[in-house]
């Protein structure tokens, strides 16, 4: 049996602004060479090794490219990338595959180490 199915004519494109990610700490704010471009480290970490990561970042600014205005010749909009989201698409499962005893294992282990470290987050 064929199924039909109907779709609304809604706006394709929508310019939807998603939660930022928040820090799991307080931050600190660390001037890099103006009170304009700060760097900011976790209060956590320790003074030493912040310390060092600032030494580091300051002795390489030149390497950064803080605006697009300081990558001359480069067209910006080869550098900026935007997530299309459509909010009223359903989302679809896929179909579960079928894997030997091994891979389910290390795949199952991957994705708590995953979890554990805050790179993914369950539905």
């Amino acid at each position: 049996m064929r199924r039909e199915y109907t779709i609304p004519l809604v706006d394709l494109e929508p310019r939807t602004v998603e939660s930022r990610l928040e820090a799991k700490e307080k931050l600190r704010q660390v001037p890099l060479f103006d009170e304009e471009h700060n760097n900011y480290v976790g209060t956590t970490i320790v003074v030493a090794k912040a310390e060092l990561i600032h030494r580091v970042l300051k002795k390489n600014v030149d390497l950064f490219a803080l605006t697009t205005s300081y990558m001359s010749g480069v067209i910006p909009d080869i550098i900026t990338h935007k997530l299309l989201v459509y909010k009223e698409a359903i989302p679809v499962a896929e179909k579960k595959r079928k894997l030997s005893e091994g891979k389910r294992l290390a795949a199952k282990e991957e994705g708590e180490k995953l979890l554990l470290v805050g790179f993914i987050r369950e539905a």
